[in-house]
């Protein structure tokens, strides 16, 4: 049987962040104003239009589920258009596609003649930046199974070995969703998901046809990016030294997380025992609850800390190199599907103004303490005795972490009376911390520096 090798565009072709012309705390507006110029056309889309900007920003891919005429197709050839520069694909996918469709054709010339499958894998998902893949639920097992890599990893397999991808983000959509191992993986690897909903209103009926007969139905002339700047603004947002998220911001973070989580899964419990007729007044009920796992309403580690990407890119698109209070709703887009009816949407906007507002400097320095004191206490346990010192800030004092102090700072919430929500929230978080450390070192008899 031939062997197969592939033919790899030269590397130093490909474009890089080296190419950009602006610096990314000047692109993150540039690309929000591209964006809002899309709002015309893509009438009654506002967020998921804001989704899509926040997981190109974030270098993550999209998935919209609508039912045909609802402009899905338009919307990501719009989005995509947004960078002229950058390499493209755009496939409708079936379930008998050829795999030389996705990833290059073989060239007949070589198998002829020489009887070698060489493969040109130019202008293939291997080769592009962004991909827009229209029904990929369509897609055979074969075909979402050999997708995963170059999605995930950005790596194309051969015998030759790995081949790096250029690919930024996939586009994704589909009518429906089906069951089967392989397009649960794909469907995780898209972080902003959203249902795309119909125009309902009179008002997004009118828009839509006025906007038709001034454009003919064609593309309209729209503001376009280089994919350069793109691209060196998405590694600023990963890099360490990019957008800062201070102390206090991280556990804000988290705590917003968990009260979402928590009250997340109540509805679901609530939802699906109206479903099932069961009475959870009942305690014998009671104790067959569903868990979040069963519901499908937990978030996974990593989930959360790519949530963090969107949260930066909040700060990006405003010019700014530090995560501000309001920055945490991004992580919302990646928490919640846009759009599906289950309320997940509101319940977070919810969590956030009640958790959000409210918040002053005062406030912002203690969670900043406790997120310093969250963070040591953990290293304390990690590390299992060796010799280290931690302190912290508050009021502008510098206090050195031990037990007795910490206690002592804890008892008092801080100097507040009645401590704002999140403060109450981020102290049980701190209280949890310092039991789990005592129970290490009364289990273990590992003598923590300062801990005794």
């Amino acid at each position: 049987m031939p062997h197969t090798s592939l033919y790899v565009a030269d590397p130093h072709d490909q474009m890089n962040a080296g190419m950009a012309n602006l610096n990314p705390t000047d692109f993150g507006p540039r690309m929000n104003e591209a964006f809002l110029a899309l709002r015309p056309v893509l009438v009654g889309q506002n967020e998921l239009l804001v989704q899509a900007m926040f997981a190109i920003g974030a270098i993550e891919h999209v998935l919209w589920v609508a039912g045909p005429g609802v402009a899905k197709s338009m919307a990501a050839q719009l989005i995509m258009s947004l960078f002229p520069d950058a390499e493209q694909l755009r496939l409708q996918i079936t379930k008998d596609m050829p795999q030389e469709a996705i990833f290059g054709h073989l060239v007949a010339k070589d198998l002829i003649e020489k009887g070698e499958e060489n493969r040109n894998i130019e202008g293939g998902l291997a080769d592009v930046h962004f991909f827009y893949a229209d029904e990929i639920m369509d897609g055979s097992a074969w075909t979402l199974r050999s997708m995963l890599n170059v999605i995930l990893e950005r790596k194309l397999r051969s015998k030759q070995g790995d081949i790096d991808a250029p690919l930024h983000s996939v586009i994704a959509t589909t009518n429906f969703f089906r069951s089967s191992g392989e397009l649960e993986a794909v469907v995780d690897r898209f972080l902003a998901r959203a249902m795309m909903p119909a125009a309902t209103s009179v008002a997004h009926h009118y828009r839509i046809g006025r906007g038709y007969t001034r454009t003919s139905g064609r593309q309209f002339v729209q503001p376009t990016l280089n994919y350069a700047d793109l691209l060196a603004f998405s590694q600023w947002i990963e890099s360490p030294d990019g957008v800062n998220i201070p102390n206090s911001m991280m556990l804000m973070h988290y705590v917003l997380m968990l009260e979402f989580l928590k009250r997340r899964h109540k509805m679901a419990v609530d939802q699906w025992a109206n479903k099932q007729g069961v009475d959870m007044s009942d305690p014998q009920n009671a104790k067959n609850e569903p868990t979040a796992r069963d519901l499908g309403v937990y978030i996974t580690p990593r989930t959360a800390a790519k949530a963090l990407d969107f949260i930066k890119v909040g700060a990006g698109i405003d010019g700014r190199s530090e995560v501000l209070p309001n920055d945490l709703r991004a992580a919302g887009m990646v928490y919640c599907v846009l759009n599906d009816g289950t309320g997940s949407s509101e319940l977070w906007n919810e969590v956030c103004n009640e958790f959000l507002n409210g918040l002053g400097a005062k406030e912002l320095d203690v969670l900043s303490a406790i997120g310093s004191l969250v963070d040591f206490v953990g290293e304390l346990g990690c590390e299992k005795g060796m010799a280290t010192q931690g302190e912290f800030i508050v009021g502008g004092k510098t206090v050195a972490v031990t037990r007795a102090t910490l206690l002592q700072v804890r008892a008092s919430n801080f100097g507040f009376k009645k401590p704002h929500r999140a403060i109450a929230r981020a102290l049980e978080m701190l209280d949890e911390c310092i039991a789990d450390l005592d129970t290490m070192v009364y289990r273990t008899g590992i003598i923590v520096p300062g801990w005794s």
